[in-house]
């Protein structure tokens, strides 16, 4: 049995993200840097989820009712 499922992809700017944010929008963030730039940073969205890229999961529990960023 197939499961027909609809995946939508598009980029979102930073400022639109943060706009949709701010307008109440659900989102779920991941943070899919890899580790070394990601240790040396010192920005993280705060909620954000971290996961290594090498590693992501395609998880049928991530929600389907609100925006996900990667980035």
């Amino acid at each position: 049995m197939t499961a027909n499922t609809q995946h939508e992809s598009v980029c979102i700017q930073p400022a639109d993200l943060l706009a949709r944010l701010n307008a109440g929008a659900a989102a779920t963030i991941v943070d899919v840097r890899n580790p070394k730039p990601w240790d040396r940073s010192d920005v993280k969205i705060r909620g954000a989820v971290r996961i290594d890229p090498v590693q992501l999961p395609l998880d049928a529990a991530w929600p389907k009712d609100q925006l996900l960023a990667f980035y």
